[in-house]
């Protein structure tokens, strides 16, 4: 019930930022927060929120909080956008890393290809390249297929966009 409670704080608070109401963003984000939510993405857009907004204090205080995160796991997965820099997701999902690759010490990469729609979300994602083949496809289109972005809005109505791309780097840290 908790997670259920934090997960609608969530949602809502991402719908205000679009819609660009920061301060009934900022409720709704600090309510999920207080309910446990610390992720790095939500912590992140409400410092930008407090910028936006003129509390540098908050901001400062989050800014501090970003720093002091504990680093994730031993595994680190990269990620680079190929469609443009401004169309960056709101909701990114880390994807799991395979067991056998994990197991073995393989690194690599996989390309995703997908439709964003109008409400923000990814459809028909579809793996365009990958290193090594098949072996990281799965998580990354797990992932990528619950990635929440900002829709584009042409002439006041939000549209779909075809061919977004997105590069997940799998690499074992030292």
């Amino acid at each position: 019930m908790l997670w259920d409670r934090r997960s609608a704080h969530l949602r809502i608070g991402f719908s205000h930022w679009f819609l660009q109401e920061p301060e009934q963003a900022i409720a709704h984000l600090e309510s999920a927060r207080s309910l446990g939510e610390n992720s790095l993405n939500t912590l992140q857009l409400l410092q930008q929120l407090y910028e936006q907004t003129g509390q540098s204090e908050q901001a400062t205080e989050l800014a501090a909080a970003i720093a002091n995160l504990p680093p994730s796991a031993e595994v680190i997965v990269e990620e680079d956008v190929t469609a443009s820099d401004e169309y960056l997701p709101i909701v990114v999902i880390q994807p799991r890393y395979p067991n056998r690759a994990l197991q073995e010490g393989i690194e690599g990469w996989a390309q995703v290809s997908f439709t964003v729609d109008e409400a923000g979300s990814v459809v028909d994602p579809v793996i365009v390249q990958s290193s090594p083949e098949e072996v990281f496809d799965e998580a990354s289109l797990a992932a990528v297929s619950r990635f929440k972005f900002s829709p584009r809005v042409v002439d006041g109505q939000a549209v779909q966009t075809p061919d977004v791309r997105y590069v997940f780097r799998y690499n074992l840290s030292e």
